[in-house]
């Protein structure tokens, strides 16, 4: 707490929570956090999150569908190896590192606003058409890539 949300919590900050009993300790708020008039923590009521987290709401159905295409590709490219590999640790680690880096990128930053303004939170922008991670990194063919000529089936979305 005092490494992760101690420095962010520097204006009036929100912090919402599931409803983990765990979590139940506001003491451990004033305790660790050199500002916490700061901090306003609200909690998800139970049986809730699935329609109010944004992470929820939207986001893990890309990942998911993220995860799913690039599997079904490597399934195709290496076909019989690929039990082996997909069970792979190191290569289950080098696939979500690869994947968990993609939404970073600026093309998904309408996607990701709407996950809140799907989740019911007050986003001020009108929020124009955005692609999804099939339409960013997915194509329907080999692509070359710009810069080292080799080919790939999953588009860099910083690219």
């Amino acid at each position: 707490m005092k490494s992760c949300l101690d420095p962010i919590v520097t204006e009036q900050t929100l912090l919402l929570q599931d409803s983990w009993t765990t979590q139940g300790d506001q003491a451990v708020y004033h305790e660790n956090l050199t500002n916490p008039a700061m901090l306003e923590v609200r909690k998800i009521p139970p049986k809730a999150t699935k329609y109010i987290q944004p992470l929820d709401v939207y986001f893990f159905r890309q990942y998911k569908i993220f995860v799913r295409r690039f599997q079904d590709e490597v399934r195709c490219f290496i076909g019989d190896q690929a039990v082996t590999r997909l069970n792979d640790r190191v290569f289950i680690m080098k696939m979500h590192s690869f994947i968990y880096y993609q939404p970073s990128s600026p093309r998904y930053k309408n996607m990701l606003l709407y996950a809140w303004k799907a989740s019911g939170y007050s986003i001020d922008d009108d929020l124009p058409r955005f692609e999804n991670v099939l339409q960013v990194n997915f194509m329907n063919t080999f692509e070359t890539c710009r810069d080292c000529a080799s080919s790939a089936f999953v588009r860099c979305s910083h690219c």
